[in-house]
Formats: structure tokens, sequence, C-alpha cells
């Protein structure tokens, strides 16, 4: 069998990654693309039965925001720390079938170096609105 070398500095970084993925491979392995920029401005991923969504934040990630989410959020859990986070949601337009927009604050003590993983657990499969918004013309 041939054997592999990598560089210090590489092998540094390979040993990084994996003690990054450990704690949130749920939301890499066995999961989907997940909704678009439309939706949530940053990476996600999805879960075979679609009732999980997992939201990526880089940096240290404040406030994450997402729009056009149907589905109600159970619940929002950091992955690294196992912490539940509050989720609220602001403004929407029902007479149009527009949901609210769902507003889940994370402190700056769970920002991860990498990347932060939140995980929502849907009260069901993933539905979003894709039609278009608009302006009240009258009232």
């Amino acid at each position: 069998m041939r054997s592999i070398s990598f560089q210090p500095e590489q092998e540094k970084r390979l040993l990084e990654f994996g003690d990054w993925l450990r704690p949130v491979s749920e939301a890499v392995y066995g999961t989907e693309r997940g909704i678009g920029l439309r939706h949530y401005c940053g990476p996600s991923t999805v879960s075979k039965d679609h009732r999980t969504l997992y939201l990526y934040a880089f940096g240290r990630p404040g406030d994450l925001f997402l729009k056009g989410l149907h589905t109600p959020v159970k619940k929002a859990t950091v992955l690294r720390s196992g912490r539940v986070l509050p989720v609220e949601t602001m403004i929407g337009a029902p007479w149009n079938g527009v949901p609210p927009t769902v507003w889940i604050p994370v402190p700056e003590e769970e920002a991860d170096p990498y990347a932060t993983v939140v995980r929502l657990d849907l009260d069901g499969e993933v539905s979003l609105f894709e039609g278009a918004g608009g302006a009240i013309a009258y009232n």
C-alpha cells in the first residue's frame, strides 16, 4: 500500500478541519442542498426528511434571519455546544400568503472561528414562499 505524507502546515489544517467537523457532522453527512440565498443569506443544508434545516454562519454571526419560511421552527440549537437559542418571528403578510421573517439571535460566545452551525427543528417539511411580494397600493 502506498503511503501518503503531508506538509506540516497541511496536516495541521486537516486536523483543525476534523476538529470542527466532528460536532457538526450531522449537518454535513447525509444532508441535501439547503434553501437559497433568497431565503437565507448564507450556506445551508437540509436533512433527507426535510424536517431539519442547518444554517452556516461565518465570523461573528450575530442575528440570523430567514425569509419566506412557511414551516414553523420548533427549536434552534447551536450544534457545537447544544445551546438552545430563542426563535422569534417578525412581520409578514398572511393575507398575501407571505410568512413572517424568522429571527434567531446568536450570542457572541457561540461564534465558532470557522463556521457556526445552527440546527433548526421544523414542525413539518421545509416549505418556502416562492411568490413575489409587493407594496400595498390601497388601504
